[in-house]
């Protein structure tokens, strides 16, 4: 089923790539519970950094699912770009982003690994109806 997602999301991005630039950036994922406030705590630092470079209040945005039934993808995280270029600055803020990278690929390993199944992660462009 992710094969198939994943072949659809790059066949169709290509053609709409062509019509629009604006792009969001979603990521589904769980966090462990004892992880939960750390999470939300180092999220709360990337945004205020982010917001003092320019590019708006909670640019990062997460929500929670709710629901007895859900196995995975609790989490849903999500932050919209006007272009890739503006995808690029908000990833390319210089040594205090880069402390902050490093300190999220740390936390990362304990939430996912690239590889791990509990996690979907789509660059997505806007469609022109």
């Amino acid at each position: 089923m992710k094969k198939l997602l994943l072949i659809a999301t790059l066949i169709i991005s290509k053609f709409i790539y062509s019509q629009n630039t604006e792009r969001l950036s979603v990521h589904f994922f769980d966090v462990p519970n004892e992880l939960v406030e750390e999470f939300k705590a180092f999220h709360s630092e990337v945004n205020l950094l982010l917001e003092n470079k320019g590019f708006g209040k909670d640019f990062y945005r997460i929500y929670k699912a709710k629901g007895d039934d859900l196995k995975s993808f609790k989490y849903f995280r999500i932050s919209n770009y006007t272009s890739d270029k503006h995808y690029k600055m908000t990833h390319d803020l210089g040594e205090e982003a880069q402390e902050i990278r490093k300190r999220y690929n740390k936390m990362s390993k304990k939430v996912f690994t690239k590889e791990d199944e509990t996690h979907l992660y789509r660059k997505v462009f806007r469609v022109d109806l």
